[in-house]
């Protein structure tokens, strides 16, 4: 396994290092027909790129040198164009998209590792029949100033915020069944 991490490691490095791309700012763009047709009936465009300043963006200096057997009609048929582009504004764009699929993927792992422990309490806690009794609440249970229920308050207060997750996230679960079943059983939608 540390083989093949090390071994794509440095064939990403060679790649890297072999790639030439052009990230300039300023280029000129020339789009020609390709030199190889002689009538000009066939759409085969080839493009050429050159950085060099506004001045010099014409056919006669971005595609150097002519290929052979071209004459001096082929510039007339080239379309030149002076490009200005910022690769910082690109870079901190690109950064930016990346930096928030990271953190949907750290908060999709977060929830992912969240829900087995709200449905093991869930298993936890079988249905028990309800029996109709008189239960006392345990405000009414206070006697001189002391709670008589054995668990904490802080205890109590965690399992309330749990058990309104877990609800609002069956609620939510239980609309996007309702929602599947009548899109792709009864072809309808949810008003």
């Amino acid at each position: 396994m540390v083989n093949k991490i090390w071994l794509s490691a440095v064939l990403l490095s060679v790649i890297i290092l072999f790639v030439n791309a052009q990230y300039d700012d300023v280029r000129c763009k020339c789009v020609c027909p390709s030199p190889t047709i002689a009538n000009g009936t066939e759409n085969n465009k080839k493009v050429y790129l050159k950085n060099t300043v506004p001045q010099d963006c014409k056919c006669v200096y971005v595609v150097d040198p002519l290929p052979p057997g071209v004459d001096q009609d082929f510039c007339l048929r080239c379309s030149c164009k002076f490009e200005v582009r910022n690769t910082t504004t690109i870079k901190v764009v690109v950064g930016i998209i990346t930096s928030i699929l990271g953190l949907l993927v750290i908060y999709m792992m977060f929830l992912l590792c969240l829900d087995p422990l709200m449905n093991r309490r869930q298993r936890a806690r079988a249905y028990q029949e309800h029996q109709n009794e008189e239960e006392t609440l345990p405000s009414e249970n206070i006697s001189n100033g002391v709670e008589s229920t054995s668990r904490p308050r802080s205890t109590t207060l965690v399992n309330r915020v749990t058990d309104r997750l877990k609800d609002g996230q069956e609620k939510w679960k239980g609309t996007v069944k309702a929602q599947r079943r009548n899109i792709f059983d009864e072809h309808t939608m949810l008003n």
